[in-house]
């Protein structure tokens, strides 16, 4: 058997476990934020949808940590097409111990929680 196949075909199941890790990765960080995180209401800033092939939306959404903190803005790239308007109001949940590590509820599938 030729050399370059073996090659092709170890490469294709490294990417295939690299995406394993990231797509567990992504699940058991939403869990985390979803078991200990604070529910706050935010707003969102922004809302394009882009690509042509692989299509993503990059959202731009604000929220008021508890205690007083100064608001947060945060940019996340989800997974599709994510029709959100400016200046909609959206849950969001945060890490009280890191207030710029959320996730926007509801669409926990569509992107990474940090």
């Amino acid at each position: 058997m030729d050399y370059r196949l073996w090659f092709a075909a170890i490469g294709f199941a490294s990417v295939l476990a690299m995406w394993g890790f990231h797509r567990f990765g992504r699940t058991k960080a939403n869990e985390h934020l979803q078991a200990r995180g604070v529910l706050v209401e935010g707003e969102v800033l922004k809302c394009n949808v882009q690509g042509s092939r692989f299509i993503w939306t990059e959202i731009t959404f604000t929220y008021a940590p508890e205690g007083g903190q100064p608001p947060v803005t945060v940019t996340r790239k989800l997974d599709g097409r994510v029709l959100l308007e400016a200046g909609q109001r959206v849950p969001v949940r945060y890490l009280r111990s890191h207030p710029k590590v959320s996730i926007l509820v509801g669409y926990e599938k569509r992107h990474d929680a940090c």
